[in-house]
């Protein structure tokens, strides 16, 4: 099967595109043998979720790779782990006024250790239309209903204002019980789980 395998992406390279290959019902799981988790490491800082990361893994040839979601206070879904005391601690921010709440516009506004780009989850579907080859697992932290309705559904609104619904077809979505894959197999049916 391997040998198959190897013969297939060979000829997906030397007769079209990498593409080509997704087309002929090769699993992302087949071929990929990395996971960046939270986008990757930059400059040997871990957990960033920033673009930075994103382009760091790609240029290592990781093709799947992990995101954090969580929503900001205002409702936008971003790349971050959450919005606790240790992660501005990570990422080099400062907790304003005692509350570890951010709304969208600092959210973009702040850059994560003082130079690396936060994005939205908007930024990383225009990535993976962008670049064709990657695959983005979701860890979207949250179990309850509520969160999990407001977060895939913003990523299937986000793709279809953005025109890429095809992208949605390269999320591997991570589970983490029965219900949450009924409550987000109701708002899209997705490909990878």
């Amino acid at each position: 099967m391997r040998k198959f395998l190897a013969f297939i992406i060979t000829m997906c390279v030397l007769f079209g595109s990498v593409n080509s290959c997704y087309a002929s019902n090769i699993k992302w799981y087949e071929y990929n043998t990395v996971v960046a988790h939270a986008l990757g490491s930059i400059d040997g800082r871990k957990e960033t979720n920033s673009k930075e990361a994103f382009l760091e893994s790609y240029d290592k040839g990781i093709r799947v790779m992990e995101v954090d979601f969580e929503l900001t206070s205002d409702g936008t879904l971003v790349a971050r782990h959450d919005f606790d005391q240790d992660s501005y601690y990570t990422l080099e921010q400062k907790v304003l006024n005692g509350s570890t709440q951010m709304d969208i516009t600092r959210y973009l506004k702040e850059k994560i250790c003082f130079k690396y780009t936060p994005l939205t989850a908007e930024d990383i579907l225009l990535l993976m239309k962008k670049y064709e080859d990657v695959f983005i697992i979701t860890d979207s932290k949250r179990t309850d209903e509520q969160n999990i309705r407001l977060q895939f559904q913003n990523l299937v609104d986000s793709a279809q204002k953005l025109n890429c619904t095809d992208v949605l077809d390269r999320l591997i979505i991570q589970i983490y019980n029965d219900e949450m894959y009924d409550t987000i197999n109701s708002i899209y049916e997705f490909e990878n789980w």
